[in-house]
This record gives structure tokens, sequence and C-alpha cells, in this order.
């Protein structure tokens, strides 16, 4: 596919990666307008791929930097592809239908039968609006973080299921373009966590004022919901001078269900396994010894599994989507200290939210 030959090699390109760089083969596909060069750096390779990036950024050129095993560097021109803009009719129609599932099983939860008339089908709005709202922020935070690095996104892509007891799927966006660094990886990776999380937590609040102690033998028969640390804390803080005691738990109430939910949802995102969001910054931080963790984590779920087979599923699921990560387009510029704080609290977040059993019966 490559012809490596300097007279395929558009000059003002090769001069300009040459002020910086020892080139010692070269190649060029005419096809998606791409030039592969292999060499050595003649300054630093910070300095160098902050030069590089600087050049070519205003000319809607892609800078790929990798290091080889034998001390070399490889640099990849790309020329950047115009994206095609997605339609926002898509996305309202997906989220008119979300808010339909979440609506139709959040007033289930609310009167605890079906909806049978319009007025008992709002009673959805105290689960629906919040959990779409958390699930919402965290898309919106990859999306604005995205664009402010230049990075392309999509809006939210809401999911609707209404074959479980919440009504949807989640959300997710699309990436169209590279991304540039692991300091911008991290970037994205974190900032749909950490918005959802930051509006998850007064939602919460206000739910579990509005949630009722029971007695766990009244209980009986309901769905037993695992609780992460922040919801322990929340809930501690919250019913103050009525701390639950042996015999006695919580009725969450819609809107503390959906807090529930959206700190679930955080914590699975936050799972450092391949192109979720805490694969994203893990790989940020360990490259690609990132792989092993995520080996690691997949093993532990598995074995989660056989306390709650949920886990199970994620296992094979993430095993089929893979466990691996792409490189960013600059491999090779360190992270620096702010973003080792971000991931820091991201990981801080994943403690906090996630839950080995997420879910059984009371008396098992």
């Amino acid at each position: 596919m490559f012809e490596w030959n300097a007279e395929y090699v558009d000059e003002i390109v090769k001069e300009a990666v040459e002020k910086v760089f020892d080139v010692e083969s070269w190649g060029k596909d005419e096809h998606s307008e791409m030039w592969v060069f292999e060499g050595r750096f003649r300054i630093h390779p910070v300095n160098a791929a902050n030069y590089l990036q600087n050049t070519f950024e205003p000319l809607k050129f892609f800078v790929a930097i990798k290091k080889l095993k034998d001390g070399k560097f490889k640099i990849v021109i790309l020329k950047q592809r115009p994206v095609p803009k997605t339609k926002i009719g898509i996305h309202l129609l997906l989220l008119f239908a979300t808010l339909i599932t979440t609506f139709f099983w959040g007033a289930t939860y609310e009167i605890g039968d079906f909806p049978k008339t319009f007025s008992e089908f709002l009673q959805g709005y105290k689960f629906a609006l919040p959990l779409l709202l958390i699930l919402g922020s965290h898309e919106l935070g990859h999306f604005f973080v995205s664009r402010h690095h230049g990075v392309d996104a999509t809006l939210p892509y809401f999911i609707p299921f209404p074959f479980n007891m919440i009504g949807t799927l989640g959300a997710f966006i699309k990436i169209r373009s590279p991304i540039p660094s692991r300091n911008v990886l991290i970037d994205i990776g974190a900032a749909g966590p950490i918005a959802g999380i930051i509006v998850a937590i007064p939602l919460t609040i206000i739910g579990l004022k509005t949630s009722e102690v029971v007695s766990i033998e009244s209980a009986k028969g309901s769905i037993w919901l695992g609780e992460p640390l922040l919801f322990k804390l929340l809930s501690t803080v919250v019913i103050g001078g009525k701390l639950l005691t042996e015999g006695l738990t919580l009725k969450l109430s819609a809107t503390a269900f959906a807090g529930w939910v959206g700190m679930f949802v955080t914590a699975l995102n936050l799972i450092p396994v391949g192109q979720l969001d805490g694969g994203h910054i893990s790989y940020a931080i360990l490259g690609e010894n990132a792989h092993k963790l995520s080996k690691i984590m997949v093993l532990l779920l598995i074995v989660l599994g056989f306390k709650w087979m949920g886990w199970l599923f994620w296992a094979i699921l993430l095993l089929v989507l893979g466990v691996s990560h792409p490189a960013p387009m600059n491999d090779i510029l360190p992270v620096d200290n702010k973003r080792k704080f971000i991931a820091f609290v991201s990981l801080l977040i994943f403690v906090l939210t996630f839950i080995p059993q997420p879910i059984s019966f009371v008396g098992q």
C-alpha cells in the first residue's frame, strides 16, 4: 500500500518534519493522504511533538507519534477528513423514546403497579427526570470537553429499553476524530463521571429525604440494592437521628432510586477496561501496560459473577468489545500533574460508587 519513494512525499510535509526529525525512511499512502516517517528526533521528543502539532493542526492534519522498540520513532501525518454532521432529529427521537420508557418504569416503581392512566404514567417523573439528568450530564461532560480540545464528538444518544426495571440502557456519544494526547484522553474520560456524580449527589440527597425507614421483615420479597460507599455516606447524613439499626432498612423513593442507578452507571463506566471511561484514564496513566489491568479487572468481574450474575454478563461483554485501548495520536507527551490529580479523583469516584453485589433479595 505504501510507496517507499521520496517522489510520492509532499515536500512541504517532508521539510516540516525534517526540521526536528532525522528521517531514515518515509512513505506516502496516496489514497488517504497519509505520510509515514521513521527515524530519530533532533531535539527533545516533547518539544518536537509540540512543534509538529502547532505546524500541522492549522493545516487540518493529524499528527501521530509513536516510540518504536529500537529507540526510533514513527511519525504519521494524516489529512483530516470532513466528518458528516449527525442530524439532531435522531438524538431528539431517542431522548423522547427514553423519556417514555423511563416514565413508565418510574411510575411502576412509584405506584407499585403498571400505570393504567396518563395521570399515573406522569408519576414517573420522580424517577425519569432525575435519571436522565444524571445520564445526560455524564454524556454532555464528555461532549463539551471533547469539543474544547478540538475532538469531534456527537451529541448524546439515549438508549430506550422497555424490558428492564429502569427503562434505559444508558446513553453514549460517538467520538469521530482521534484523541490528540494522554492529557486529553484523561480530560475526556473523566469529564463524564465527574459531571454525572456532581449532579447525582444533590438528587440523591433530595430523594433520600423522601425515602422511608422500614423493617426488613416488612420488606421481605423486595429487591435489595447494595449500597455503594457514597450512597451509604449520604443516607447516613440525611437520615440523621434515624440511623439505620439492625432489623431496619431504607425503602428508597423513586428519586433516590434514580440516584442509586446514576452511581451504579458511573461505576460501570469507570471500570478500567478497554474503551470505557476508566479504560481511557488507565491507558493515559499506564500506557500499553493498561491492558494487563484490563485483564485483571475482567477476571475480578468473573469472580464477582458468583455473587451477582450481572457481573459475569458484563465480563463477557467487555471481552467481546475488547480489553485493549488504542493509543492517542501523540503518545509520547507525558501526563501532567493536573491530569494525574483528575485521574486520582476518578479513581476515588470509582471506589465510592462501585457495588460488589448490586442486586439481591431480602433474606439472601
